[in-house]
């Protein structure tokens, strides 16, 4: 559900404007709990992209409280080649993203338009063999 969160959506045209992306971070609900260092229960579920001059955050507040926002927040360079920076936060919506993924399907069925292509579906059994290729190697490597 979450890549239907308008912010998500919103980072993906981010992405394309970035020149090289030199690092990619995932913090997921599967990731380390920090609560049990801490005792703050908060929830850190974010995806964060870095290039050389922006960087691009989703936030997931909390998959349990329904249409808190997603946000998106941008951090680049800023103009002039002062040495400073300035940050953007967008939350375009306060609709939840199951919300959106339902709209998204009801349109497909109306306007019979599909939400991917054939060619997309290529590239993405292209990547899942280019992931077990990298794991085949690794493992034989280790061996």
């Amino acid at each position: 559900m979450r890549r239907f969160a308008r912010a998500f959506l919103n980072a993906v045209d981010e992405f394309g404007s970035m020149d090289r992306v030199q690092y990619a971070r995932v913090h997921d609900i599967i990731g380390p709990n920090a609560v049990f260092v801490d005792h703050v229960p908060d929830f850190d579920a974010h995806n964060e992209v870095y290039s050389a001059g922006k960087t691009v955050l989703i936030e997931f507040d909390n998959p349990y409280i329904k249409s808190l926002p997603t946000i998106m927040a941008v951090r680049e360079k800023a103009p002039g080649g002062g040495g400073g920076f300035q940050e953007r936060r967008v939350r375009e919506t306060y609709t939840d993203a199951y919300t959106l993924e339902l709209e998204e399907l009801y349109w497909c069925v109306v306007e019979a338009r599909s939400k991917t292509s054939v060619a997309d579906a290529r590239r993405d059994v292209e990547l899942f063999q280019m992931i077990l290729r990298a794991g085949a190697a690794k493992l034989e490597g280790s061996a």
